[in-house]
Parts: structure tokens; sequence; C-alpha cells
């Protein structure tokens, strides 16, 4: 048991916060525009499950701690650049805009 609580001091505690921090924002994010929309929310369940998932490692001890905590901090944080990527995606189609997009320049000939 000891060797579990030397753990936490490598950043598991930082990746554990992170995720629930990120799971946070992406139910805000999601909140935030379907309020803009005037649509229903429905949130996204998979967040809940990953934080919940880290509290059930947590009190169980099924796999590695630290491990768990890294995994689900990136399943996280590519959950939420994949929906803010496809929401400003979104967004700039709709009001004919480019984003995430470098056109070349070309000067203009005197």
């Amino acid at each position: 048991m000891a060797e579990d609580r030397s753990q936490l001091e490598l950043g598991q505690c930082r990746m554990a916060s992170n995720t629930f921090g990120i799971s946070y924002s992406l139910v805000a994010s999601q909140l935030i525009m379907t309020h803009m929309a005037k649509e229903p929310f429905h949130p996204f369940p998979w967040a809940y499950l990953l934080v919940g998932l880290g509290a059930l490692n947590s009190t169980l001890h099924i796999v590695n701690g630290w491990l768990c905590a890294a995994v689900l901090c990136a399943i996280t944080v590519v959950a939420y650049l994949h929906y803010v990527t496809t929401v400003v995606v979104q967004v700039c189609q709709h009001l004919n805009i480019s984003c995430f997009v470098i056109k070349p320049y070309h000067q203009a000939s005197s």
C-alpha cells in the first residue's frame, strides 16, 4: 500500500485533476453551444464515465493508478480537441469563412 501512495507524487493527482477539469470544460462547452443553437442539451455520457472510471480505479486499484490517470487524461484531451475542432469547422462552414487553412500568399504585380 505504501508503494501506491508514493506514486501519487509522480503527477497522478495532477492528471486526475486535469481529466476532471477537461471533462467539465467539454460538458460546459457543449452546454453553451446547445444554448446558443437553441437545441436540447444532451451531455456526453462518456465524459462522466471517464471520471467515474478514474474514481473506481482509485478505490479498487484495478490497474496501476498512474497509468490509469495518464490514459484517461489522454483520452479526455483528444476528445475535447476533437469536439472543439469540429465545432469550429462547422461554424466556419456556416459562415463561409476559412479556418485551419493557410492559403499561399500571392504578391500583387506592380
